[in-house]
Parts: C-alpha cells; structure tokens; sequence
C-alpha cells in the first residue's frame, strides 16, 4: 500500500536536523576560521542564537514544501529554493533583531 505521506521525517526532526546543522557550521567556522574576531560573549550568543532560529526555520519550510518535494521536477528545485530563501531570510531577521537586543541604541 503506497502512503499518502511525503514527510520523509517528523517536523520536529526537520526543525532540529536544521537548527543543528547551523549551529554546526557556525561553530566549525568560529573554532576554525580566523581567529581575530574579536567577539563578546553577547555577540558570539547573538550570532548563534539567529543562525540556529534561521536553521529551525529553514528545516520547518522544507518540511511544509515535502508535497511540492516529492513530486520531482522544477517542483524539487522551487521546494529547495524556497527553503534556502526561508532559512536565510529567518536567520538575517533573527541577526538583526539580536543586534537590536545587543546594542539597544
């Protein structure tokens, strides 16, 4: 019997395949990029914090886009598009709105 599912994964794994993924390249990029940053503790949380929020997001809308995923074609690749779009924008606004919390002025 074939399912009427297309969910490859529950949302909450989604959410957390992509908040995990994010933290996981922010850090590999803080631990082993240039290490003149100079970052506070407030800003290293802030820029965390917003990447994982993005990713969390981005991991939602690509569970929400599994209908349009499955269904193959230039379906797939606006799926994957709009989840790509869905993590970056989420992430900038999450940025901006920690810059805003960080420096209050």
């Amino acid at each position: 019997m074939a399912s009427n599912n297309p969910h490859g994964a529950s949302l909450s794994t989604r959410v957390l395949q992509g908040t995990a993924l994010a933290l996981f390249l922010t850090a590999f990029q803080l631990l082993f990029g240039s290490q003149d940053k100079g970052l506070t503790g407030a800003q290293l949380f802030v820029l965390s914090a917003g990447v994982a929020l993005g990713g969390g997001v981005g991991g939602a809308v690509y569970f929400a886009l599994d209908g349009l995923r499955v269904r193959g074609g230039w379906r797939k690749t606006v799926a994957n598009v709009l989840s790509l779009l869905a993590y970056a924008g989420s992430a900038v606004a999450f940025l901006a709105l920690g810059v805003r919390w960080v420096f209050p002025h």
